[in-house]
């Protein structure tokens, strides 16, 4: 008699690199329910409502959070970036 194993116990690990949805909502999205949980007003509520329909529409333009904090950090950043020292190479020849 063959035995049958159950693929989706033995391969649990690739699930590991998809998005944590709870529902249809990506679960970064949720972070503004939280807020709203440690302080239940009404200008936190509507501010968590905003703060999840901005995930939502990022979501379905096909940009992560991750890769909207990139893209909002190369438009504030400047073009060049200055060295943290004056003097590179003496610090790496201490």
């Amino acid at each position: 008699m063959p035995v049958i194993y159950n693929s989706r116990a033995q391969n649990c690990w690739r699930d590991s690199a998809r998005v944590v949805r709870i529902g249809f909502l990506d679960a970064r999205a949720c972070s503004g329910l939280f807020v709203w949980m440690l302080h239940m007003s009404w200008p936190t509520f509507w501010l968590s409502c905003a703060v999840m329909l901005v995930f939502v529409l990022l979501e379905r333009g096909g940009i992560s959070l991750p890769a909207a904090l990139r893209l909002a950090r190369t438009y504030f950043a400047p073009e060049v970036r200055l060295p943290s020292s004056p003097y590179p190479e003496r610090r790496r020849l201490q």
